[in-house]
């Protein structure tokens, strides 16, 4: 798979406004940009390989479709990343906010949308049914997949946070079993995607946060702190 470069959008858009006055990062789009970039290279070196998604239950089936009958158990397995189309960072998701938390300690708050697109997803897919097992590999594209990524950082120490978390598009595309057959017409008509949506979100806080993570605590600093800024 080729390495992609992050397109940043040039999306005009307000930054979050601050809610403590005279107090601002600076070049904190260049900070997010930078973060956002290296860790999607990190996980691209990888070939995408951990972006993983736990196996679902086995479905039950006791269909009839055109006066042939289907009844059984489908298992699908082993998901793996087939392709990503496209990977941008929205400029106008990028933005700052400087705030205090309950405990009234200010902190800077760094916000992007890392946006995944058209990403095709293969699984094994085996079937158990009363006349024998076949064996399918089947493709569905999950047309956009967001990454929102948050640090923050207390203003006046050397604590960061860093969350990603992940947000699913849910527009239903056409599943591509391979070999088509019968049953496999059958099996495209009873797919489900959202048996997947779990683990595909959970690709932010399990796999985009950890690596996010490392990277603020050792590879970027944290942007300059503008005191009384106009």
């Amino acid at each position: 798979m080729k390495l992609y470069c992050i397109l940043v959008l040039l999306i005009c858009g307000h930054a979050f406004g601050n809610l403590v006055r005279h107090v601002r990062t600076i070049d904190h789009v260049d900070y997010i940009i930078s973060v956002v970039s290296k860790t999607v290279q990190e996980i691209e070196a990888r070939q995408w390989s951990n972006l993983k998604v736990p196996n679902p239950d086995p479905i039950k089936i006791d269909e009839t479709v055109l006066g042939w009958h289907a009844k059984g158990s489908v298992s699908y397995t082993n998901a793996f990343v087939v392709s990503i189309q496209g990977v941008d960072l929205i400029r106008q998701s990028v933005g700052q906010q400087v705030n205090l938390n309950g405990n009234r300690v200010a902190r800077a708050v760094l916000r992007g949308t890392l946006r995944l697109h058209d990403v095709a997803m293969g699984y094994d897919v085996k079937a158990d049914l009363e006349d024998g097992t076949s064996f399918y590999t089947v493709k569905y594209i999950y047309p956009l997949i967001n990454m929102d990524f948050n640090i923050t950082k207390v203003i006046n120490g050397d604590h960061i946070e860093v969350t990603v978390t992940g947000n699913l598009l849910n527009r239903r595309t056409e599943p591509i079993f391979m070999p088509s057959d019968r049953l496999s017409d059958t099996l495209s008509s009873l797919f489900n995607p959202a048996m997947f949506t779990p683990g595909i979100i959970a690709w932010g806080a399990d796999v985009f946060q950890p690596i996010a993570k490392r990277i603020v605590t050792t590879e970027i600093d944290f942007p300059e702190i503008c005191y009384n800024c106009a």
